[in-house]
């Protein structure tokens, strides 16, 4: 695989910019507050110290990892891999639909279903089987590196076979991360491949993804075209119908910064690693019996509802804005050290570090346990194991 030509500093450089860019330009179309200077330093800061971070990674040496362990059958284990992800999802369907009494009432009460799940009304499944989710993101990824690898249809079965997988997992909680997670995976593996994104072909397959993701929305909301969503925020002028499914991916994504100033303007305690680490620290929870803590946010008014803050309120939030240094500077040297090795194992955890750089305008993925599972999985199946 031929990974030579993808630049991971100038991809970050570019994405950054383009992201600040597209997230002013949206102003033109909905009625936000302003985003202060304040605001604007404190993310060229941590662009910055990122950038830093990974050039450093990538001037420091080598190492040499030896004595990895050889895969001599990676097809078995890929289907093994995907085979448990779905066996898993399936049994947390299954818990959904026993709970609600029917996969119609599941339907019927989706919505009320996704809050008790966030508030933590309700725990259908062991902790265990909603870590060992990662399992499934793990799996996508070696699948498609595999296929581009080594041009086998099986790898292509069994990846399109896990997406699958990733699209059942989100009508247990009826949200869109574990589906933009793999799609960010899927775009991943093809700038490594320097693969042309934008053609006919691709332009189909990607409103076929749009619709993927927003599905378990639609169910939740009855299917009413994102009405529901759309009429609290202010937009500046009539956009078609037709276009409600974008807005909704643009405000979604988009709003964050926005969102950043509203939060910056209020006192918050720090809370030391907490939000970063939560998998850690929920972990350590269960075992010595202290409160464990949710992802879920408090919403701001930009001047409609949002609780999407970017990787930036977590930064701030645990470490004050020393946070926006060390932090930063230390995923870049991971980041940049990752990106030194060609190996196929490699390339796996390559893609993974690309999806958290998509998701940090948004989130902090990795604080979510699934995710930072599928990072353990993918970090030890790079420095550990050889497929033969």
């Amino acid at each position: 695989m031929n990974n030579t030509k993808f630049s991971i500093l100038k991809f970050v450089f570019y994405f950054y910019i383009l992201y600040f860019l597209f997230t002013l330009a949206g102003s033109n179309i909905i009625d936000y507050n302003d985003i202060s200077f304040k605001v604007i330093l404190i993310y060229s800061t941590y662009v910055f110290f990122l950038l830093l971070g990974i050039s450093i990674g990538l001037k420091t040496p080598r190492l040499i990892l030896k004595q990895k362990i050889i895969i001599n059958n990676i097809e078995l284990l890929s289907f093994l891999l995907v085979l448990f992800s779905f066996s898993l999802t399936i049994y947390k369907l299954s818990t959904v639909v026993e709970y609600a009494g029917s996969i119609k009432k599941v339907i019927e009460t989706a919505d009320d279903i996704r809050w008790k799940f966030i508030k933590r009304e309700i725990n259908l499944y062991p902790l265990l089987a909603g870590y060992l989710t990662g399992i499934q993101h793990f799996s996508f990824a070696l699948m498609l590196v595999l296929y581009i690898s080594r041009k086998r249809k099986i790898y292509m079965f069994l990846a399109v076979f896990s997406f699958i997988t990733a699209i059942l997992d989100s009508f247990i909680m009826f949200g869109r991360v574990s589906i933009l997670f793999n799609i960010f995976l899927l775009t991943a593996i093809l700038l490594i491949n320097n693969v042309k994104i934008i053609n006919i072909r691709n332009v189909f397959i990607i409103l076929i993804l749009i619709y993927l993701l927003n599905l378990p929305r639609l169910i939740r909301g009855s299917f009413d075209n994102f009405s529901a969503t759309l009429n609290k925020i202010p937009i500046k002028f009539h956009i078609p119908n037709i276009f409600n499914i974008f807005l909704v991916v643009f405000v979604y994504y988009f709003s964050s910064l926005y969102a950043l100033d509203a939060y910056l303007k209020e006192d918050h305690q720090l809370t030391f690693g907490k939000q970063l680490f939560l998998p850690i620290y929920n972990i350590l929870g269960r075992i010595f019996g202290f409160q464990t803590a949710s992802l879920y946010e408090v919403p701001v008014y930009i001047p409609f509802k949002y609780n999407v803050y970017t990787i930036i309120k977590y930064l701030i939030e645990d470490f004050s804005y020393l946070g926006l240094v060390f932090i930063p500077i230390f995923y870049g040297i991971v980041i940049g050290n990752v990106f030194k090795y060609k190996t196929l194992e490699f390339i796996v955890l390559q893609m993974f570090f690309i999806t958290w750089i998509f998701f940090t305008p948004i989130y902090n993925i990795f604080s979510f346990g699934s995710y930072f599972v599928a990072l353990l999985f993918s970090f030890f199946f790079a420095v550990f194991f050889r497929i033969k």
